[in-house]
């Protein structure tokens, strides 16, 4: 079992002042960490690669009240270079392997978001998301072996769930963008790679891209 690092113990990816640009996976420049909290009884095998952006877990629920949430973040570190461009696109270019099942009354899901994550708080915070959301579910049937890649082109931020406003940003500081993965297990349910029960599900960040615009 590999538990996450607290935040503060992460390495701080180096801040970039650009209007635009693309940090791939490997750089010093990626963070990706796991959130704090989760339950070690249900997720069995939890691991973020820090620079690569690569997330590794393996979940199975043996019932119980309630969801049992894991939550992945993979984020990069920018603010724009001319105070005009004050709104954000990000591209992501991700894959991701898994297989899910679930039993009578029960569900396995996941779902990501393009994210701003506030960094300043003892546990991260999503301030702002883009209305581009991926994901899928499972209940009372099951799913193996799963594939699925991101859509990679620009998505507008937006810092409401009514997606009417664009998040605003300003050179006076950085912003941590890029990705919120959680998956979630309730019931009798499970999260794997492969043909039922074998192998990690299996995140994988090739590159995030931004573009700062007026």
């Amino acid at each position: 079992m590999l538990f996450p690092k607290p935040v503060a113990a992460l390495h701080d990816p180096t801040g970039i002042q650009a209007n635009s640009g693309t940090v791939y996976s490997g750089s010093a420049q990626m963070v990706a960490f796991v959130k704090s909290g989760y339950d070690s009884n249900v997720w069995t095998y939890v691991s973020a690669h820090e620079y690569n952006g690569d997330f590794d877990f393996h979940g199975d629920r043996d019932g119980g009240i309630g969801t049992a949430y894991l939550e992945f973040y993979c984020l990069i570190k920018i603010k724009p270079a001319d105070s005009s461009h004050k709104y954000l696109q990000l591209s992501i270019d991700a894959d991701f392997l898994y297989g899910i099942s679930s039993g009578w009354l029960s569900v396995a899901s996941w779902e990501a978001y393009w994210v701003v994550v506030d960094m300043g708080q003892s546990t991260p915070i999503v301030r702002g998301w883009s209305s581009y959301h991926p994901g899928d579910s499972v209940s009372w049937s099951q799913k193996n072996s799963q594939s699925w890649s991101s859509s990679t082109g620009y998505k507008d931020i937006y810092d409401s769930l009514y997606f009417n406003d664009y998040y605003e940003f300003s050179t006076s500081q950085y912003y941590f963008v890029g990705i919120w993965l959680r998956a979630g297990l309730s019931g009798f349910s499970e999260f794997y790679k492969t043909s039922w029960p074998n192998g990690n599900a299996d995140w994988d960040t090739h590159y995030i891209s931004w573009n700062f615009f007026t």
